[in-house]
């Protein structure tokens, strides 16, 4: 049950802590141009690990459940992000970063069902997957936050992390799935508001990839951890980590040419409609409800 305090502490202080770092960081109200890219993991990595120390509430080091790797891999994600943002451009050098973050959260989070439910080989094949998979998904709203009109990337992340909450919550994994991605969808608010107000914003760099660890590392905990994942739910998890992918629907010739406005608003229309899909395939009657749980 919830009380006042969780709803304040779990999605609303994350939220305020995520915007003022941010606010912080860019200073729109200065007149010349600031470059505050390096602190989106710290604003996304510091309100997800007040979110889920109050709604999940057993963060222990070493880790007592294994999604607790995802709270501990942010403070490596907020120091990506720094050097992102200060050493030289180098894009390969990159994405061999984020590869290896992927690969490590993977096998983290993978390595308790080694030689018991999976054997090596297998889980070799699940971690390149999953591996493969988180880095082409932070490429993609990478990019679009590069170079899209600057609220479409916070935007996107709104939606596909409300849509996977929604999902996550009615197939048994609310406590450890639904309300910590709520809370980055919260999050991910603030960050749009803080780009409504600063031309030059950007989540690029650690921001996607602080959220691409998180969407990604609770994806990952539900498909090998929830205790009976339905068909349903296998089914709309792909629609909603692929729905990112159809923004770039706004850089088709005949509106790429338009107003940034214009392509924003396609961008976020594609992507709602695939995540509201997703969520339909499951709240479908004929679906029901799944009590909370997960086996680890």
């Amino acid at each position: 049950m919830f009380t006042l305090t969780d709803i304040l502490v779990g999605f609303a202080l994350p939220a305020v802590v995520c915007g003022v770092i941010l606010l912080a960081a860019w200073q729109p109200w200065l007149g010349h141009a600031r470059d505050g890219r390096w602190a989106g993991a710290i604003a996304i990595g510091a309100g997800y690990s007040i979110a889920y120390v109050r709604l999940v509430g057993d963060l222990h080091f070493p880790p007592a459940s294994v999604d607790n790797w995802i709270v501990c891999m942010m403070p490596v994600v907020m120091v990506l992000g720094i050097l992102f943002c200060r050493l030289p451009p180098a894009p390969l050098l990159r994405l061999a970063a984020v590869l290896v973050v992927s690969v490590v959260l993977s096998w983290l989070l993978i390595k308790p069902l080694i030689g018991g439910e999976m054997t090596s080989g297998a889980a070799a094949l699940q971690i390149a997957a999953g591996a493969f998979a988180m880095t082409s998904w932070w490429l993609v709203l990478n990019e679009l936050a590069r170079h899209g009109p600057r609220m479409t990337a916070p935007g996107i992340v709104v939606i596909v992390a409300t849509g996977a909450s929604v999902v996550l919550s009615e197939n048994g994994l609310a406590i450890r799935g639904g309300l910590p991605l709520a809370a980055l969808a919260a999050m991910a608010l603030a960050a749009a508001i803080i780009a409504a107000i600063t031309p030059r914003f950007k989540l690029a760099g650690g921001g996607t990839l602080a959220v691409t660890v998180i969407v990604f590392g609770t994806f990952l905990y539900a498909y090998f951890y929830v205790a009976e994942p339905t068909p349903r739910l296998l089914a709309a998890m792909p629609i909603l980590t692929g729905s990112p992918a159809l923004a770039w629907l706004a850089w088709l010739p005949g509106v790429r040419c338009r107003p940034a406005w214009q392509r924003g608003v396609v961008a976020l229309a594609a992507v709602l409609l695939a995540v509201a899909g997703a969520v339909a395939l499951v709240e479908w009657p004929g679906h029901a409800p799944t009590a909370d749980s997960a086996e680890l």
